[in-house]
């Protein structure tokens, strides 16, 4: 602090003889004590080795002069002597030579002894003194006196120099009061307003670290801005300027956090590096600030180029603060964090290297009794204990736990890292205990771990964490020893543990599935059944959180329904056992493949308890009159056998694991509880009959699988006489495991799937399947889709599935459905009972399928609405080729034989043929393409009815006269004792309105394609053209052999309006009709000419129509 505003036109000597004189003349007795003083700092000041650096004051030197002076006996034995000068009071003369004799005397440069040594600071008894006559030399200079602003500020420094030694906030608030009364009264342009600027800031700042309030401090921020701009670049004050305004924004930083801050205080400490050169003394503070700044934006917005920027900062600070620096140990210490940040992130053992090299150097630069002895020994343990996780030698961990003991020892309680040398030498020990297993070890640790949860209290950050450190501890000596108080203690800190991670809680999982855990090991040890229902509450509860991991989830789920089987086995509930196959089937869904293996496991254990005493609830019914148990066995055995008949020929039964043909499926349906209790029904009425038909009826509710076949599909040959849960994990086994465990979970015993339940050696057996493949889809109680191609919840429209033959009726026929994707979890989450009831997914299967609302939730099967089944099976191919045949007959309900071999013209041929002959519609006729070998009239493959039949269908009728109407009337009984298209010995009969053609032109041909293009000429149609790969006869009259065809059917009569049937039929036979061209070289067999562009013929005139040749045909 300034006693008086001082010019050195001089040497530092005679300016401060002067200031010396100038003070003895006010204050006699107070400023000879005060020179005294300054001869005395001055001596040991240019004793010091440390204050000449290349002849200029090192502030470090200034610092150990005051030190040693003021602790010294010096200043209070008044009667010792020091170097021939005593402390009694000297004369003036002698003081001022002394002080001469010194400084002229010195090796540093006169400046620098005047600037360091006007701030000494006076004892409490000068300074009250010297407050009092700097109120009365303010008194004597009032508002425009010229010295008025001198005496406000030379009494705001004394009350400033007390407010640092006592802190009385009064003398703070009149420092402020006249630092804002000298800044009004100083003009911008007068050299003292910076510094009333600076002044008035640093008080308004420290009021606001005492007493808060932003209001101070953004007044503090706004003074500096205005000291800023009145000291441009270039002025000896501007690089300070630019310092205090970075420190203020900084100040604000940490409390507001605003980037905006953080950047312009990067950008000033920039500029302040920029103009403090390599030489300069605060060269090292201007790295060190500027790398603090770069690193705070590092924290929050990453970069390793920032992190590279704050690493070199730190590395020049560090070169500059050599050994003896006061900024060394500083720079040490920050070089190593900003390394040891980028260790972090890239883990490199050189930088792991430096670090440990910088943090030892710290430590011996930290005495015992240092304020940071404590945090350097931490560092340095962190350090070495990460060498040692990566390489594994003991010495290092050894130095850890002895740096961690050291600094335990300091920190003693109350320290503020206290609690945290206890955790870290807890840990280091921990490591050790790992590797060496010494209960020494670990019993410390429990100690330690014990002293830091009692200085953790409830609702400290660090609660949870210290909780289970302790739990491990713990735990590991429960291992060990198996001392059930450890039990009881480790159960008691995980209760403590879920109250601190509440529902939501991103611990909460683990806090419940720890402690069902630690409480399952009592239950083990003679618990209660207080204990299991805790287990089974603990780990329903975790099953509602978010597991970690898939592998964590499906662990949980099996824990739980061990629980709840184990349960089960004491108190006899189905309830229990049910939840437990859930369970179990739930945690195989999306498990990992390792944990296969314990799913399976789990599951089996939990439907063999089902097999052995699974119950059905006794039918209830009114009775009148109770009949022999001998005539409810047969009654019980007769619907049974009846039911049996509609069931598949083979069955797995999912509480066994085994396949079961019709035989074994009533073996063990006689062996069942709910066999026997239909034995102790009594019932002499049909209702009582039905009830028994129900629940024999649900006893056989069965699944059936649909899936796209894959690798290693277990066969027949597979399963038989083993249990499917026991066979290995190869893909298709593992498909037809969850399948059956799906099926448990549903609540049903029985499943059966196409790979495995049919004998595909056996062609009878294998014709009754296709056959019955219908029925037994259709009867079934569930069938579940499998989608191996569907993930997640994409969309299932693109999956193969929709493109396989066989899966069309495994689509239509069930009249329940769920879909699975790849990991069986329900396609897109849906837990509808029947996702053919869902709107969502019956939009996407109309997407997929084309197939409509009404047809998938309630398909017919039958040869009605022939064209719509032929057009949904027409983008389908099978493996087999006569499998895209025979995937149809349960859709069309034909009952033909499977002659593998015949080739898809052959089974495609014999299908149409049948459809015909029952449907009579002829709008499978109605097709362009190439014809196949088993007929003229049939496509070779189902390609062709993708195209949505052009047949026209009777509709309105128009007005006509008597004479076309009667004509009208005679075609129809024509066409009314016509019989229905058929077949015989493989021809079509097939009757149609016929019109010859009499003129055959050939338009163009062309030999790099194989198409002709013609113009036909028939009677009483208008002429044509159209394009044929085969090639006609050309010319024209009655003798050419061929004749466009209109074909028909009886059921088309059913389409006339009723009240004008005549008018009906002329209106029909007037529309432009899809026309078959028919050969007939002898008028007596016909065979079908295919066209590769559709015939669409158009009658001349309503004559052509009223003259129409009806007749019936065979064509072959």
């Amino acid at each position: 602090m300034l006693l008086a505003p001082l010019v050195l036109p001089f040497g530092a000597g005679l300016s401060l003889v002067h200031r010396t004189r100038q003070s003895y003349q006010r204050l006699p007795n107070v400023f000879m004590t005060y020179t005294v003083d300054l001869v005395h700092i001055l001596e040991i000041l240019f004793s010091l080795p440390a204050s000449n650096d290349e002849g200029k004051l090192t502030l470090g030197a200034v610092r150990s002069a005051f030190s040693v002076y003021y602790e010294s006996e010096m200043r209070r034995n008044v009667h010792r002597q020091i170097n021939g000068f005593t402390y009694k009071v000297p004369g003036r003369d002698t003081v001022l030579d002394k002080i001469v004799s010194l400084v002229s005397t010195s090796p540093i440069d006169d400046n620098d002894i005047f600037n360091a040594l006007e701030n000494i600071p006076l004892d409490s008894p000068e300074l009250e003194e010297s407050i009092a006559f700097r109120r009365s030399t303010l008194q004597l200079t009032p508002e425009g006196h010229v010295e008025h602003v001198v005496s406000l500020v030379n009494l705001a420094d004394d009350l400033h120099e007390r407010f640092k030694r006592m802190g009385v906030t009064e003398d703070l608030q009149e420092i402020i009061t006249l630092r804002r009364s000298a800044l009004r009264l100083t003009p911008k342009w007068h050299p003292y307003h910076v510094v009333s600027l600076v002044n008035l800031a640093d008080d308004l700042q420290e009021r606001f670290k005492r007493v808060g309030g932003m209001e101070d401090f953004q007044e503090v921020i706004a003074l500096r801005r205005s000291a800023l701009q009145l000291t441009p670049e270039g002025h000896p004050e501007h690089v300070v300027s630019l310092v205090n305004l970075a420190d203020s924004l900084y100040e604000r930083f940490k409390r507001e956090g605003s980037m905006e801050d953080l950047q312009e205080i990067i950008t000033l400490r920039q500029s302040a590096l920029q103009l403090t050169p390599k030489g300069h003394s605060k060269r090292v503070v201007a790295l060190i600030n500027l790398a603090d700044s770069l690193h705070e934006h590092f924290k929050r917005e990453g970069g390793t180029e920032n992190l590279q920027e704050i690493i070199t900062l730190r590395r020049s600070a560090s070169q500059l603060a050599s050994e003896g620096h006061p900024e060394h140990v500083v720079s040490l210490v920050n070089l190593a964090d900003s390394l040891y940040g980028r260790f972090q992130r890239e883990g490199s053992m050189e930088d792991l290297q430096e670090i440990i090299t910088l943090r030892q150097s710290a430590l011996q630069l930290t005495p015992e009794g240092h304020s940071k002895r404590v945090v350097s020994l931490a560092n340095l343990a962190d350090s070495l204990y990460e060498r040692f996780k990566r390489e594994g030698d003991m010495q290092d961990l050894r130095e850890t736990i002895a740096l961690r003991r050291s600094a335990s020892q300091l920190a003693s309680e109350g320290h503020p890292e206290h609690v945290v040398s206890l955790v870290n030498l807890a840990d280091s020990l921990y490591g050790r205990f790992q590797r060496e297993g010494s209960m020494e070890d670990l019993q410390e640790i429990i100690t330690l771990r014990q002293s830091a949860l009692q200085l953790t209290p409830e609702g400290h950050s660090k609660r949870v964490v210290s909780l289970v450190n302790l739990v491990d501890s713990l735990h590991e000596r429960f291992k060990r020893e198996g001392r059930m108080e450890d039990l009881q203690e480790i159960i008691a800190l995980r209760r403590s543990v879920l109250q601190c991670t509440p529902p939501g809680h991103p611990g909460r999982f683990l806090s419940l599935v720890n402690l069902s855990n630690s409480l399952q090991g009592r239950f083990i040890k003679g618990g209660t059944l207080a204990d299991l229902d805790e287990i089974i509450a603990f780990r329903r509860a975790a099953s509602e959180c978010t597991a970690p991991t898939p592998s964590d989830r499906c662990t949980l789920l099996l824990n739980l329904a061990n629980s709840l089987r184990e349960k089960y086995q004491k108190l006899g509930l189905d309830a229990d056992l049910r939840e437990a196959i859930k369970c179990a089937c739930a945690a195989s869904v999306g498990s990992p493949s390792e944990q296969d293996a314990s799913c399976r496991d789990c599951i089996v254990s939990c439907v063999q308890l089902n097999a052995q005493k699974s119950r059905l609830p006794a039918p209830t019914v009114q009775v009148t009159s109770p009949v022999r148990p001998s005539g409810v066995k047969q009654i019980v055995q007769s619907i049974a056998a009846k039911i049996i008949q509609t069931l598949p020929l083979r069955l797995l039964n999912t509480y066994t694991g085994t396949l079961c043909d019709r035989n074994a499926q009533i073996s063990c349906f006689e062996e069942s509880a709910q066999y026997k209790e239909l034995q102790s029904f009594t019932c002499d009425n049909p209702e009582s009959e039905l009830c028994i038909h129900n629940a024999i009826s649900k006893y056989f509710g069965y699944t059936t699988l649909s899936h796209r076949w894959g690798a290693g599909e277990p066969l027949l040959r597979d399963v038989q006489g083993v249990n499917i849960y026991s066979l290995d994990d190869r893909e298709g086994f593992a498909k037809l495991q969850r399948f059956c465990a799906f099926t448990l979970e549903h609540g049903y015993r029985w499943a059966w799937s196409d790979t495995c339940c049919i004998d595909k050696d056996s062609s009878s057996e294998l014709q009754e399947a296709i056959a019955s493949m219908f029925a037994w889809y259709r009867n079934s109680a569930l069938t579940i889709v499998y989608l191996s191609d569907v993930f997640g919840t994409t969309s299932f429209v693109d999956s193969i599935w929709f493109k396989r033959g066989w899966t069309l009726q495994e689509l239509l026929a069930p009249r329940r459905v769920l879909f699975y994707a790849q990991d069986w979890s329900l396609y897109k989450n849906c837990t509808s009972s029947n996702h053919k009831s869902d709107a969502t997914i019956l939009t996407e299967l109309r997407r997929a399928t084309g197939i409509g609302e009404l047809q998938l939730k309630n398909f017919s099967p039958g040869v009605h609405d022939v064209r719509s089944k032929l057009l949904w099976a027409s983008t389908r191919y099978t493996t087999r080729a006569e499998d895209i045949a025979y995937s149809l007959f349960g859709i069309f309900q034909v009952s033909l034989p499977a002659l593998y071999g015949e080739n898809t013209p052959g089974a495609l041929g014999r299908l149409l043929e049948d459809i015909i002959s029952r449907s009579g519609d002829v709008s499978v006729l109605d097709w362009v393409g190439e014809a196949s070998s088993f007929h003229s009239c049939f496509p070779t493959d189902l390609t062709p009815y993708k195209t949505v039949s052009r047949m026209q269908l009777p509709s309105g009728s128009s007005t006509y006269n008597s004479a076309d109407l009667e004509s009208g009337h005679e075609l129809y009984k024509a066409l009314v004792r016509s019989p229905s298209p058929r077949f015989v010995a493989r021809r079509l009969v097939l009757t149609c309105i016929v019109y010859r053609v009499v003129r055959v032109n050939l338009l163009e041909t062309s030999s790099a394609t194989p198409y002709h293009d013609y113009e036909l000429v028939a009677s009483g149609l208008v002429p044509l053209k159209l394009k044929l790969s085969s090639r006609l006869q050309e010319g024209s009259g009655a003798g050419l052999p061929y004749v466009l065809v209109r074909p028909w059917s009886p059921r088309l009569l059913d389409l006339l309006a009723r009240d004008d049937v005549p008018g009906s039929l002329l209106e029909w036979l007037r529309q432009p009709f899809n026309a078959l061209l028919l050969h007939s070289p002898r008028h007596t067999e016909y065979k079908r000419i295919a066209s590769d562009c559709s015939i669409i013929a158009s009658v001349e005139d309503l004559a052509s129509v009223v003259h129409s040749e009806c007749q019936t045909l065979e064509i072959v």
